[in-house]
C-alpha cells in the first residue's frame, strides 16, 4: 500500500476525535469572553453610579452647609435691626433645624430705652415649605444662656408716630414656641445720672405664640428666692394689654435694695415668705393686687432728688408705727397706678407691684 493512501485512509480516524475535543474549547473561550464584557460593563454601570452619587451628595453637602447658611445669614440680618451674628449651620440630616452661634443685638435709643442682648447658641426648627415660599417660620426656638441689659434713661421719650404705611408684601418672620434655659436679665434704671440695678437670675422660659403670645418663667431675684411668672398679651393691639401674674416665695427684701434705695429712695428688710401679686395693664393705666405674707419686715426712706431730708424723717416715723410688732400680714391689697409719659413698661409694672406691696407691709390684719 502506498504511504498516500495510508494517509488518507487513516485521516478520518486520526482527526476526527481531535476535532470533537476541540469544540467544548471553543465553547468556553467564548463564554469567557462574553462573562469578561459583562462583567466590565456591570463594573462600569457601578463606577458611574457611584460617580453620581458622589457628585449628589457633594452637592447636597455644598447646599446645606455654604448656600443655606449664607442665605439665611442675609434674610436674618436683613429682618432683624442690629444683628449681629458669627455663624449659621444647617443639619446634613434634618435641613429644618438649624444652629445661630454668638448672636448680639441692640435695640433702641443710648439715653432713652435701649436693649443688649447675649446669646451663645440658638437652635431653631423651621417650616421648609414656608422657605419655599420666602416666609421665614420658626416652629421651635431655643435660647441658651441668653443673656439681656434692659436700660432706662433719662431722656424724654418722643410722641409716638403714627404707624407708617404697611408693606403688604414684606413677610416678617412668625415664632410660634420658644424657651429659654439658664438666662439672665438685668433691669438697670439711670435717674439723676445715678444707675440702680435689679438682677433676675437662671431663668427657665416657655412661651407660645398664636392669637396672644403666653409665658410661663421660673428665676431667682438677686441672691435669694424662688418666683413664677407669668404674662400674656395679645399678639394685635391698638393699645397695651397685658396680664402680668407673680408669684414669690422666700424671698429677702434686703437683695433688692440694689434697685430701690437709689430708684425709689426705700429701704426694705425682712423676709417675703409667700406673695402673689397680678397687674392687669390697660393702656397707661394698671390695677395691680398683692397678697404677702413677710417676717421681719421693714422699711425706711432716704433723701433723694424727690424727698428731702425732712419728709423722709416723718415718712419713716409713719412706716415705724404701722409695722411695729408685725411679723406676718396676710392682707391683699389693690392699688391703681398711672403710668407716666416717659415711664417704661418694666418700670411701670415693677412700680404697681411695689406699691401694692408696702401697702399691704404697712396696713393692719
Amino acid at each position: 500500500m502506498k504511504l498516500s493512501s495510508l494517509f488518507v485512509t487513516l485521516q478520518p480516524s486520526y482527526f476526527k476525535p481531535r476535532f470533537r475535543s476541540s469544540r467544548p474549547r471553543v465553547s468556553l473561550v467564548y463564554k469567557s469572553a462574553h462573562l469578561s464584557r459583562s462583567k466590565g460593563a456591570t463594573i462600569t454601570t457601578m463606577k458611574k453610579s457611584v460617580v453620581v452619587i458622589v457628585i449628589l451628595v457633594l452637592c447636597w453637602v455644598l447646599l446645606t452647609q455654604l448656600v443655606a447658611p449664607i442665605m439665611i445669614k442675609n434674610r436674618l440680618t436683613k429682618t432683624v435691626p442690629n444683628l449681629k451674628l458669627n455663624s449659621v449651620s444647617v443639619s446634613l440630616l434634618d435641613v429644618s433645624r438649624l444652629t445661630l452661634q454668638d448672636i448680639h443685638i441692640t435695640h433702641g435709643t443710648r439715653g432713652l430705652a435701649d436693649i443688649e442682648a447675649s446669646i451663645p447658641t440658638i437652635a431653631i426648627n423651621v417650616d421648609l415649605l414656608a422657605l419655599l415660599d420666602d416666609q421665614l417660620i420658626i416652629e421651635n426656638l431655643i435660647i441658651t444662656k441668653l443673656d439681656v441689659i434692659y436700660t432706662d434713661g433719662e431722656l424724654p421719650r418722643p410722641p409716638k408716630a403714627p404707624p407708617g404705611p404697611e408693606d403688604k408684601e414684606a413677610k416678617p418672620i412668625l415664632v410660634k414656641a420658644v424657651h429659654i434655659d439658664g438666662a439672665k436679665f438685668a433691669y438697670r434704671r439711670v435717674l439723676y445720672k445715678e444707675a440702680s440695678l435689679i438682677t433676675l437670675n437662671d431663668i427657665q422660659l416657655h412661651a407660645t405664640v398664636d392669637e396672644e403670645v403666653r409665658v410661663k418663667s421660673n428665676f431667682q431675684l438677686e441672691k435669694s428666692g424662688n418666683i413664677q411668672l407669668n404674662f400674656n398679651f395679645p399678639v394685635k393691639q391698638k393699645k397695651l394689654t397685658a396680664d402680668v401674674q407673680v408669684f414669690i416665695k422666700d424671698q429677702n427684701l434686703a437683695d433688692l435694695n440694689v434697685f430701690f434705695k437709689s430708684n425709689d429712695g426705700v429701704i426694705l428688710r425682712g423676709i417675703m415668705q409667700k406673695g402673689d401679686g397680678r397687674v392687669v395693664v390697660d393702656g397707661d393705666q394698671a390695677k395691680s393686687r398683692v397678697k404677702a405674707i413677710y417676717k421681719n419686715f421693714d422699711a425706711k426712706l432716704v433723701s433723694n432728688e424727690d424727698q428731702g431730708g425732712l419728709e423722709v424723717f416723718f415718712t419713716n416715723i409713719g412706716i415705724a408705727l404701722t409695722t411695729k410688732e408685725k411679723n406676718k400680714s396676710k392682707k391683699r391689697e389693690e392699688v391703681i397706678t398711672q403710668r407716666e409719659p416717659n415711664e417704661s413698661i418694666v418700670h411701670f409694672i415693677l412700680t404697681g407691684l411695689k406699691v401694692a406691696a408696702l401697702e399691704v407691709a404697712s396696713s393692719s390684719d
